[in-house]
């Protein structure tokens, strides 16, 4: 492809052509001719596009190595391409990256370090590559990181660097002198490049070098110049250098000169100079004792009319000044001026068009100007809860300002103020500040004070609404003014208090049904209470939603069983039942029984249940119940005598079941065995035998039918009871069985006494016809 095609299809043709190239040929400076227009004409949009090539890095390389050709075909455009190119921080980025891995295809001697290959050019190139790898050094060296490149060289390639770069600003054209001051004025950013350069051996060289170029014509070598000896001279060693020589004061007078330039950039770079002067002895004495300093004290105050526009400019004027008053001659000298005292003030308090961050500083500064001593705190007294007495010591023909906060409330002689429209029990803090003649002093230091309490404002939301027949719940909130600490909130019920809650809801208990109560509610805070709000309400009437008192069984010392009945009339849909323990709901759902676990031993709790429906909730009366004391753990041997005696009780109670049966039985086969022997037999001789019969035939029954007590029968007799002695338990058993047989006879011995007297009385019956399990005469018999 033709050199001549490139230009037309654009760049990256000159790309590829230099990533394969080996030795360069006579296509190799069109490439970079082209390369150079392109960059010259769209130099941001270009080198975003180079970056974004595989092999970009190649190609950096290449031009690297084609810098210190001796063809200024090859070296001109190598140079520029590489300074245009290090404005971009990718860029910079790649070119750290390879600064230790130089090609040198092109020549076996090629230095294989980027500061090498810089110093190579600038030893050997003419004025334009000189130029141009200047400009690729101070762009490298514009951040921290090219810094910190630069001084971890080593000490030799640093010193020559250093012996080049100090004899450019002396010797070399315009546009070097620039960009040596500018590489200076970078190096020297930081202490140890800074130290470098003032022992360097052509120090002295080259600040009077530096000073003599401050009359430059060109602005671009002067705003370079000013800043390069801005940051020399924030070392101490480098002042005490520039005030011994004998053109320091020639020095001064031009940066006050410079000061007037319509160029921001020298007008900042030459306020950081006197800066960096006037921050030591040495320099401060040189600016207090030049003729011109009052001009340029004005100078740099109305500089702070630009800060609007440029914040730069404010704030370098500010640094300056406060360097200056920290002298106390400086500070004296300013005060003695009262034009420049006016505008510093005036800069105070007119903050529309200054920037905050220089605001504060002006304030700060005035504070450095005054010259009284700071006055005692003022002495607060507070009259009520909106108004204070400020009291201070005015010293003798001596005004004083009372602030409070930022807000200036008083300026006068009077040694007391009185401060009104405050808001109840609430901080106030107070500082003051005396005046004499153009004089202020410092702040005293703050003091505070907090306002009494006041009658806080009514409950706001105040409703109330029934739960139940006896209960009405009454809600609010809190009050927009309490003006004060909140103590609590009071309910009354017909002009008198029924409780004192600091809670925003309160239930009124003990209410009598389908009654209308007048409820009131006042806020209260640590001195007064505020007015009532009446809110007035009507129980429900019993029917609705009424349960009765929940029965609760305490069955151990942490358990107990509450059972309750269902609302005769219901207020809506039931929704669900809660039961409610010390105030706290532990079942909530639609059964009408539940056993409440871990409960504490031997303690009192409430009990109560709460119905509630789709449209009220209605609560029972407490119960109030004991827990048994807490039971040990029993024994092996103890546990078997509680089932043994759980079986005794079953068993007893089946015995007792069975006995009844076997009477009922017994009745009425006696019946059936006396209705067929009455036509065999007399009365008397029917009423004997059958007595005798019947004791035989009951004890067989009964002997049939007493069940072994020593075994379970239901699954009952595992429910756990007292525990008792073997002996106890052995009487306890033959006294009952002895009271059941007694009791079986005396039923039986009833029995056949009733039959005689029958036998008696109807002896014209021939015969009985009783039912079965009955006692009772057939119909149609009369007594």
């Amino acid at each position: 492809m033709e050199p001549s095609m490139f230009k037309s299809v654009g760049t990256f043709r000159a790309m590829e052509y230099l990533d394969s190239l080996k030795t360069p040929d006579g296509r190799t400076p069109v490439i970079l001719e082209w390369l150079a227009e392109d960059l010259r004409d769209h130099k941001d949009l270009l080198a975003k596009q180079l970056t974004k090539l595989k092999n970009f890095r190649r190609i950096v390389l290449s031009v690297l190595g084609l810098m210190i050709k001796g063809d200024k075909r090859y070296s001109h455009n190598a140079t520029y391409i590489m300074a245009a190119l290090s404005e971009t921080d990718s860029v910079k980025e790649e070119i750290f990256t390879v600064q230790n891995d130089i090609v040198s295809f092109w020549d076996t001697s090629h230095p294989k370090n980027l500061l090498a290959l810089i110093n190579c050019v600038i030893h050997n190139g003419d004025d334009q590559c000189v130029l141009n790898v200047l400009a690729l050094l101070g762009n490298l060296l514009k951040e921290s990181d090219g810094i910190t490149w630069l001084l971890s060289n080593s000490e030799m390639y640093l010193s020559d660097l250093l012996d080049d770069v100090i004899s450019l600003v002396s010797m070399g054209s315009v546009s070097a002198n620039s960009n040596a001051a500018l590489i200076i004025a970078r190096v020297c950013s930081v202490e140890k490049g800074r130290s470098l350069v003032c022992c360097h051996q052509f120090f002295d060289q080259l600040i009077s070098h530096l000073i003599f170029s401050l009359e430059s014509s060109n602005k671009e070598v002067v705003q370079n110049v000013a800043y390069a000896l801005a940051q020399l001279c924030v070392s101490r060693l480098v002042c005490k250098v520039v005030t011994n020589t004998q053109w320091a004061t020639n020095m001064v007078e031009i940066l006050i000169k410079l000061l007037a330039s319509h160029h921001d950039s020298i007008i900042i770079n030459s306020c950081n100079a006197l800066t960096s002067l006037a921050s030591s002895e040495e320099g401060f004495n040189l600016l207090n004792n030049i003729q011109d300093i009052e001009n340029m004290l004005s100078s740099i105050v109305q500089m702070l009319d630009s800060s609007a526009d440029n914040k730069e400019i404010g704030s370098a004027a500010v640094r300056f000044l406060r360097s200056f008053v920290k002298h106390q001659s400086g500070r004296l000298r300013i005060c003695q001026s009262k034009n420049l005292c006016l505008l510093l003030t005036h800069y105070e308090s007119s903050f529309s068009n200054i920037p905050d961050a220089i605001k504060h500083e002006i304030v700060s500064l005035n504070q450095q100007l005054a010259f009284l001593s700071q006055p005692d705190p003022p002495t607060l007294v507070v009259q009520g809860a909106r108004s204070i007495l400020v009291k201070c010591m005015c010293q003798e023909d001596a005004t004083y300002e009372l602030w409070q906060g930022t807000t200036l409330l008083h300026n006068g002689q009077e040694d007391s103020h009185l401060v009104e429209g405050l808001q109840p029990f609430t901080e106030y803090s107070f500082r003051l500040r005396l005046l004499y003649d153009s004089d202020r002093s410092p702040f005293s230091a703050v003091v505070t004070a907090r306002t009494f309490e006041e009658e806080p404002g009514e409950c706001l939301l105040v409703s109330a609404k029934p739960i139940s027949c006896h209960q009405i719940q009454i809600s609010w909130d809190a009050p927009h003014c309490i003006n004060g600490i909140l103590k609590e909130y009071r309910v009354y019920r017909n002009d008198c208090m029924v409780t004192a809650t600091a809670e925003n809801s309160v239930i009124v208990s003990g209410l009598k049904p389908q009654r209308r109560y007048k409820l009131e509610v006042s806020c209260v805070n640590g001195c007064y209470e505020g007015p009532k709000v009446v809110v007035k309400s009507t129980t429900f009437s019993e029917v609705y939603n009424a349960t009765s008192r929940p029965s609760v069984v305490v069955m151990s010392d942490q358990e107990a069983f509450v059972t309750w009945q269902k609302p005769l009339r219901l207020l809506g849909k039931l929704v669900r039942y809660e039961l409610i323990v010390n105030s706290r709901v532990v079942y909530s759902g639609i059964d009408t029984k539940y056993t409440v676990k871990n409960l504490t031993a031997e303690e009192t709790y409430e009990f109560m249940i709460a119905v509630v429906s789709t449209e009220i909730t209605a609560r029972s009366e407490i119960v109030l119940r004991k827990t048994l004391k807490q039971q040990t753990k029993p024994s092996k041997q103890n546990f078997q005598r509680r089932i043994k005696k759980n079986s005794l009780h079953s068993s007893l109670q089946d015995l007792h079941s069975t006995l009844h049966n076997s009477t009922n039985n017994l009745n009425g086969s006696t019946a059936d065995l006396f209705s067929s022997d009455c036509n065999r037999q007399s009365p008397d001789h029917v009423s004997g035998h059958m007595m005798q019969s019947l004791l035989e035939q009951y004890s067989n029954d009964l002997s049939q039918s007493t069940p072994d007590i020593s075994t379970p029968t239901s699954v009952r007799d595992q429910v756990r009871s007292p525990l008792l002695p073997k002996r106890t338990y052995d009487k306890k058993k033959m006294l009952v069985t002895q009271r059941l047989h007694q009791k079986s006879l005396h039923s039986s011995m009833s029995f056949s006494s009733s039959c005689q007297q029958r036998e008696k009385r109807s002896s014209e019956f021939i015969s009985y016809s009783l039912p079965v399990n009955s006692c009772k005469p057939i119909s149609g018999h009369k007594k």
